[in-house]
């Protein structure tokens, strides 16, 4: 079933250039809602460009400094291996004096 418009209707929709309400026309209200919505969408695209463009940023510097990072990676490696070691050692200094702590100098 199709609905017909009659032709009330359609120029209610899309009204002739000369029956559009020019500023003077319409209440504050709507002046009002208008410019809000405009603001809102003009909020909301600039922070999705502002994501997209920091997106972008972070992933050139990434990829830029990725080597860098990975060669990071081994000396830390190295070092909480390091740190094992030490741990253990004192562990086990701990364990082999007579008060169970150990004192600098002795």
């Amino acid at each position: 079933m199709a609905l017909k418009l009659d032709s009330t209707a359609k120029s209610q929709v899309n009204p002739a250039p000369d029956q559009r309400k020019s500023i003077y026309d319409v209440s504050g209200k709507e002046v009002f809602f208008k410019s809000l919505l405009a603001g809102f969408a003009l909020g909301l695209g600039q922070i999705l460009a502002t994501i997209v463009f920091f997106g972008l940023i972070a992933g050139v510097l990434l990829t830029a400094i990725q080597p860098w990072l990975n060669s990071l990676n081994i000396p830390l490696e190295e070092l909480s291996i390091i740190l094992q070691r030490e741990t253990q050692l004192d562990n086990k200094a701990n364990l082999n004096s007579p008060t169970g702590t150990t004192t600098v100098g002795e």
